[in-house]
């Protein structure tokens, strides 16, 4: 601060304060390229198999948060046992869910019609053209919130590896492209 040599102009006193800490938060990030229009949408699957599994009669909520680089309808399922017989979970969100391009938190909670060790959660992605996919906060619990099952669920320590993208023997599904994006996030301290 200077006075411009004058004795009138009073005194500025410069100071520095920590308003938020930024945080890096990972979400993942699936890029469908190539898919044909009108296709059924499990011509381009992602999968990620779940640690743990259910048990009949028992209740589960399941959440995540979702948003695309352009509004869709995604088929988010959540299924049990191999890729060749899977027996799928029913639940409110597992067809037609609209995804914007703002981040929704999205739960269902319900109760599993079977007993078995693998749970997989399903993205049927084919037949919308070309878009960007995110992901973060993907949880599988019990309904009390208690024994979460997804290992890298908030995404901070995920790999590629923890996914699988499968055109199930079709052509015109397109390509998904499994990474992660980092976003600052500014916390408060």
């Amino acid at each position: 601060a200077t006075t411009n040599g004058q004795t009138d102009g009073g005194t500025a006193t410069i100071t520095f304060e920590n308003q938020a800490v930024p945080e890096i938060n990972k979400v993942l990030k699936i890029a469908l390229a190539g898919s044909t229009l009108g296709v059924e949408g499990w011509h381009q699957q992602v999968n990620q198999t779940l640690a743990t599994g259910v048990e009949l009669g028992k209740s589960y909520t399941f959440s995540y948060k979702v948003k695309a680089s352009k509004a869709i309808t995604l088929s988010i399922q959540n299924n049990t046992g191999d890729d060749t017989t899977p027996t799928y979970i029913s639940m409110p969100e597992e067809s037609d869910l609209d995804v914007t391009t703002e981040w929704q938190q999205k739960s269902a909670t319900f109760i599993s019609t079977v007993t078995d060790a693998t749970v997989n959660f399903q993205l049927n992605l084919a037949g919308q053209g070309d878009y960007d996919l995110y992901f973060d906060d993907i949880s599988f619990t019990d309904e009390d919130g208690t024994n979460e099952q997804i290992t890298h669920g908030t995404m901070q320590d995920a790999v590629e590896a923890d996914f699988a993208a499968t055109t199930n023997g079709q052509t015109d599904g397109g390509t998904a492209t499994i990474t992660f994006e980092n976003k600052a996030v500014y916390i408060p301290e």
